[in-house]
């Protein structure tokens, strides 16, 4: 959205230092917090949007226009109509409105998909949906030619990260949609991608959550790219496209874009980084191996042998490193672990590094030094043996 529909302005490349509390803070994939500009169009959203969009006197015009904009600056970066652009109260509410809009279609997923979205498939085949389910790869890629061959059975919703959260593999989304061709719709989660990196153009259907971008929770983003042919049966009454809710909460909604606008604005920085931070820890630490994808520019998977996750995560936590572990996806206790499990990965000592944007080269280095030396101290104190 325009900046100027708030009063706030977005933070733009090299125009600010990463912030204090985020330069020991590894697992930008959990979320951000809110930078200073977006708090403040939080707030001016406060004055400015408070009244229900909904009605015809002149405060709720302004909610309309900071509805308007926020649609259409996000719109605007998704290359879509601004009528495709719905506002949905979290996540799982998102996904959930996509899915039902495919009765039609069977459903196909990826095994190493969030577990959320696994167990509303799992609803939905239990409503008697037919679902397939799409092996991956060691790296924790689909096959795209035996998931585009699916479609033969009849038209294929298929359920699809553009980039895992966990090991950041990239699909192959591209060379799915061209074999799948018109039998096939693509609901992508873009979670990894919307405000980091390139986010793939093949998709029907795109789901978002603001948090990651440093927005204000509260807020998911549902883009649909042909509004006009997507009928969900749980629809909303009164609310824009009949898909979000009659109310929608104006002041998160402008928040969530103008983060978006910022995110996007500020010079992509963490690929040299994450790089070097994977080659030293490797260099430095015996039985050590990342788990996906080799060269992510955002998601570094780390397995150490004779480590136990937990305590590793919590060393490091006494040292003011924040990290996540191998079950970072998911707290289902059906699937533990259920990515790694998947691509043949071993949880115990996993360890995911998700670098914020702006992460400075030498906190890096001090971390993969601290990381060395809390490894070594876990893998003695477990009597593992020497290298």
């Amino acid at each position: 959205m325009s900046a100027s529909a708030t009063g706030a302005t977005p933070d733009h490349a090299g125009s600010a230092p990463i912030a204090s509390n985020l330069d020991r803070y590894l697992d930008a994939a959990s979320g951000l917090p809110m930078s200073a500009a977006t708090q403040e169009a939080l707030n001016a959203g406060w004055n400015l949007g408070w009244a229900d969009a909904s009605r015809r006197y002149q405060s709720a015009a302004q909610s309309r226009r900071l509805l308007d904009s926020a649609r259409n600056s996000v719109a605007h970066r998704l290359g879509i109509s601004a009528a495709g652009i719905f506002f949905l109260p979290d996540f799982e509410v998102a996904f959930e409105l996509a899915l039902s809009g495919f009765t039609d279609h069977q459903v196909a997923v990826s095994t190493v998909e969030d577990a959320a979205l696994l167990r509303e498939v799992d609803r939905h085949s239990h409503q008697g949906a037919r679902v397939q389910t799409l092996d991956v790869s060691p790296s924790g890629h689909i096959d795209w030619k035996t998931a585009a061959a699916l479609t033969e059975l009849g038209p294929t919703a298929f359920v699809v990260q553009d980039v895992n959260l966990e090991i950041g593999c990239r699909q192959p989304l591209e060379s799915l949609a061209q074999a799948a061709g018109k039998d096939a719709a693509l609901i992508v989660d873009a979670r990894a991608t919307l405000g980091r990196d390139q986010v793939t153009a093949d998709w029907d259907v795109l789901l978002s959550d603001p948090r990651i971008w440093g927005g204000p929770p509260g807020c998911a983003l549902l883009a649909v790219r042909a509004p006009d042919k997507f009928t969900a049966p749980r629809t909303s009454v009164g609310g824009f496209g009949g898909l979000e809710p009659a109310s929608p909460p104006v002041p998160l909604v402008a928040a969530c874009a103008l983060a978006l606008e910022a995110a996007e604005a500020q010079e992509s920085d963490t690929a040299a980084v994450s790089t070097y931070l994977r080659t030293e820890v490797l260099q430095r630490i015996d039985a050590c191996e990342v788990v996906g994808e080799p060269d992510s520019s955002f998601i570094t998977m780390f397995s150490f042998l004779y480590v136990a996750a937990d305590e590793l995560i919590d060393e490091l936590a006494q040292l003011g490193w924040s990290c996540a572990s191998g079950a970072s996806c998911t707290s289902d206790t059906r699937r533990p672990h259920h990515v790694l499990t998947e691509v043949g990965a071993s949880s115990h000592g996993s360890l995911r590094i998700s670098l914020p944007p702006g992460f400075p080269h030498v906190q890096a280095e001090a971390f993969a030094a601290d990381l060395t030396a809390v490894v070594m101290k876990l893998r003695r104190e477990a009597g593992a043996p020497s290298a």
